[in-house]
């Protein structure tokens, strides 16, 4: 094994450090020297860690994979976030609201008129008296 011998504190690498994506960091399959190596490049700049994933985030900040992924439900709500941030609203409230579904407006009710047909029905069925008696009463 060839041994390559880096000078860490010589070189600006802020400014061009090489990216590695979250996933192929996750993926890589190294002896525990290589990745020693790997982690100090990316201590001193030389490999730049983006996007890095979920489980990673979340180990690195000290909070559970779920926290993150409710996080990442609502990141992209301003609105949401402004709350949360704020103290009005938990994270995985902030999460479900976000995944609710607006609940169809009920429908206004409609005044139905009967018929002049139904009408005889119902004045053949109860009889006149009666009819007559209950408009009296409403009248009234």
């Amino acid at each position: 094994m060839e041994i390559i011998e880096m000078d860490y504190h010589k070189t600006d690498y802020k400014a061009n450090g090489t990216p590695i994506t979250g996933q192929s960091l996750a993926h890589l399959r190294v002896g525990k020297q290589a990745r020693a190596l790997l982690a100090a490049e990316l201590v001193v700049g030389a490999k730049v860690l983006t996007t890095p994933t979920a489980v990673q985030a979340s180990h690195l900040l000290g909070v559970s994979t779920t926290y993150v992924h409710a996080a990442l439900d609502i990141v992209e709500d301003p609105n949401l976030v402004s709350l949360v941030n704020g103290g009005k609203l938990a994270l995985v409230d902030a999460a479900a609201r976000k995944h609710q579904k607006a609940l169809p407006k009920p429908a206004e009710p409609v005044a139905v008129t009967p018929s002049d047909e139904q009408i005889d029905s119902t004045i053949a069925t109860a009889g006149v008296a009666r009819v007559w008696d209950r408009l009296a009463a409403a009248i009234s």
